[in-house]
Parts: structure tokens; sequence; C-alpha cells
């Protein structure tokens, strides 16, 4: 009868979110890569298609899924149905946040001057940027272009800061080519927008993370890219998304099929595809074993964690006031590097608060795209979008909240465009005196 239940309820969960894909993605035909679809892509890769695997006993006798397996097995199915059904009320309470702000665009501020900047100032941050993103490569040029030698790409240290170097250039790199939208129109320059300086620079470094094997961030990326591109412009067919789709889904599992060594066959290809979700979903079924789903928490674990956005140098001890959550009772269980957002939403909101925090969420992302007129929101809403499909679901949330939204994807674009729109205040008055 359980068992019944959570097939169900698997079906149930895919349905819906079809269903608000076609509703919320689909227009005129055409297919509109926003923060629902991307949100849903998401939900469905880390939240659903795990279990879905467990239940069909895929990859069973693989050497590759036995851990996974032993752990699943001992999972009761009344646990699986459970999550199932908080994870389809999640998913609704997203769609909803974002479909409860329709406040409409006044038009006369479809192209407001709010925190105008001269673009050329943008080259101050260039320059600096590019000189650190060099020498944390150049610190990294043993490991560039070469195979795993064994491990899996962890996003700490020379790599973490190097990945941070990489995104520090992609937002600079969207200002500059919303600014040049603004000033020259879409269709007719978009030559501009790839060929210049600053797209150049975002995507040779985009180029050496993926060599070191940041699969997630590239294609993270590349999903702003397609966002700023469908969101704001045009649509794409949705024959195109499939064949683009099923291209980059088979170009990036052959990319660690050949990175990790060894010959390429359609086992070895599905395994490696399906090998970063299923990974990632250790911490689930770890989690659902032997954890405690709680009605509601308070997200002291997330909160704390916002201390790591002050450098090292001005609080050198911040580190020891960040919380474990070992410390507190809650086993992490992330043997290959990913920990499962469901897990992290737990024990920091139980599940009414992670109802009402992906409320507001997809509230948030909704005010962002509809206030888009504006050249920072418009960079705040494409990179965030670009991080909901994997980081928001893969990473604790002291990486995939706190640094790359939070800090990568408000914060830094906010921090550009606000001081160059003071100096280009500064240098008029100065030139009206």
């Amino acid at each position: 009868m359980i068992s019944s239940l959570v097939t169900l309820l698997i079906i149930f969960n895919l349905l819906i979110t079809t269903y608000c894909v076609c509703k919320y993605s689909i227009i005129d035909g055409r297919i509109e890569v926003n923060h629902i679809t991307l949100f849903s892509m998401g939900f469905v890769l880390y939240w659903i298609v795990p279990i879905a695997v467990g239940v069909a006993d895929y990859w069973r006798d693989t050497a590759e899924m036995a851990q996974w397996y032993e752990i699943y097995d001992d999972v009761p199915a009344s646990r699986v149905a459970l999550y199932l059904l908080i994870s389809a009320i999640t998913y609704v309470a997203f769609v909803s946040g974002s479909s409860f702000y329709r406040q409409p665009i006044p038009k006369r501020l479809q192209q407001s001057s709010l925190f105008a900047f001269h673009g050329q100032l943008l080259n101050l941050f260039l320059l600096p940027s590019l000189a650190i993103a060099t020498a944390f490569s150049i610190a990294l040029r043993d490991e560039l272009f070469v195979g795993y030698r064994g491990k899996i790409y962890e996003d700490f240290g020379w790599r973490g800061s190097f990945t941070a170097s990489s995104l520090v250039l992609l937002s600079l790199a969207l200002i500059h080519i919303v600014k040049l939208e603004q000033r020259y129109g879409f269709r007719h320059h978009v030559i501009l927008y790839v060929f210049n300086r600053f797209s150049i620079s975002a995507a040779i470094f985009a180029v050496l993370v993926l060599s070191l094997g940041g699969r997630l961030y590239f294609l993270s990326s590349l999903l702003m890219i397609t966002v700023y591109i469908t969101v704001f412009h045009r649509g794409l067919r949705v024959r195109t998304v499939l064949a683009v789709t099923i291209a980059l889904a088979l170009s990036t599992g052959l990319v660690g099929i050949l990175r990790s060594g060894g010959s390429v066959t359609i086992e070895r290809l599905s395994i490696n595809l399906g090998s970063e979700v299923m990974y990632v979903s250790l911490s689930l079924i770890h989690f659902l074993r032997d954890g405690s789903i709680e009605v509601i928490q308070v997200p002291r674990f997330l909160s704390v964690g916002f201390i790591n956005l002050i450098p090292s140098f001005i609080f050198p001890g911040k580190g020891t006031l960040l919380l474990n959550p070992s410390d507190y009772g809650h086993v992490v269980f992330m043997p290959f590097g990913g920990l499962h957002s469901f897990f992290s939403f737990m024990i920091n909101f139980g599940v009414i608060g992670t109802w009402l925090s992906c409320f507001a969420f997809g509230f948030f992302l909704s005010v962002l795209r509809r206030n888009a007129h504006l050249l920072l929101v418009k960079v705040m809403y494409v990179m965030t979008c670009g991080m909901v499909a994997f980081s928001f679901f893969r990473d604790p949330f002291t990486v995939s909240i706190v640094k790359n939204i939070f800090e990568f994807s408000i914060l830094l674009p906010a921090v550009f465009v606000i001081s160059m729109h003071m100096l280009t205040s500064v240098a008029m008055k100065k030139r009206r005196q």
C-alpha cells in the first residue's frame, strides 16, 4: 500500500512540475527559461529523480551505487512518502510565491536612469579582477586541463577563490552587456555583446573553471546567458531547447568520463550523468533514514553563515563563530561533496519554515523579474537564476545562498553599480561647477 503511494506521489510531483513549466515557461510556442523553469529543473533532478531511481531499482547492480542502495534500503517507505508529500507542497509554495507578485511595470520606468553610470568606469574593476583571476590560475596551473586524479571538484581553498574570481568577471560582463543593450538595443548589435573584453575575459576563465572539474559552475554561466536572452528578448523553440539540453548533457557526461579516464560506453555515460544527483542525494536518504523531520526550526546555521561575508583579513577569527550542525545532533553526510537542499531546509527551517521560505524566495525572484527595467535588478535576476538550478539544490546554504546567490549575484553587482553611479555623480557635479 505504502509503495503504491510512493509511486503515486512521484507521478504527482512530476505532473505538477510539468504543468507549471508549461504554464509559466512556454509562451507562444517558445520556452522562456525563467526562475520557475530553473527551480523546476533543479527540483525534479535533485528531489524527485533519486527517489524514482530507487523505486525503479535502477543501477542497483553497479559498484557506483552500492553505498546508495545500502542506505536507501533501510529507509521506511512511509518516510519516503512523507518526503514526497513535503516536496510537492514545497514546490507549490515556490510557484505560489512567484505568482503572488503581479505588479505591472509603469511605462515611464521602462528606461529608468536609476543608478546610471558611465560605462568606461567598469574598466576600474576589470583590470584588478583579471589580475586576481590570473594569479589564481597560475597557482592552479598544474591542475588545469588534466584528469581528476582520483579527486572530485571541491569549492574551497585556491579552487574556491579561483571560482569566486571567475564569478566576479561574469558579473562585470553581464553589467557591460546590459549597459550596451540600453544604449544600442539588442537584435542588431549582438556581436558587441560577445566580442568585447568583458565577455571574452569571463568566457576564458569559465573554461578554466570547467577544466578543473567545475562543470556545474560552467553550466550555471550558460544558464545565465540563456535566461537573459529568453526572458528579456526572445524565447527558444521547444525542439531547440531539447536538442541543446541533450547535447549539453551528453557533452557533460563525456567530459566526466574522459577526465576520469577509461573507455566511453552507454552504461558509463548514463552513470556519469546520473552520478551528480545520486551522490548528492546520499545526504538526503541518510537524513530520511536517521534524521528527524521537525515542523519548525530556527535558521541558526544559515544566519550565522553570513559571517562568512566578512573578509578574513578584517575578521580573522570568524571561523570560530560558525556553527557546526553536528554539534546540534545533525549528521552531515556528504561523502562526495554535495549536500542535498532538503537536509539544509530541515535543519534550518523545518517543514513549515521550508514552505514559507520557498514562498518568499519565489516572491523575491518575481519582484526582481518584474523590475528588471533597472540595469542592476536585471543583472541580479539573471545571476540568481543561474544559481537556482544547481547550486541552490546541491550546495550547503553557506555556499548556495550566502556566497553564490547573496554575495555574488546580489551584493557584488550592487557594489559595482552603486559605486560607479557615485563616481559618475561626483564627476558630473564637478563638471557643472
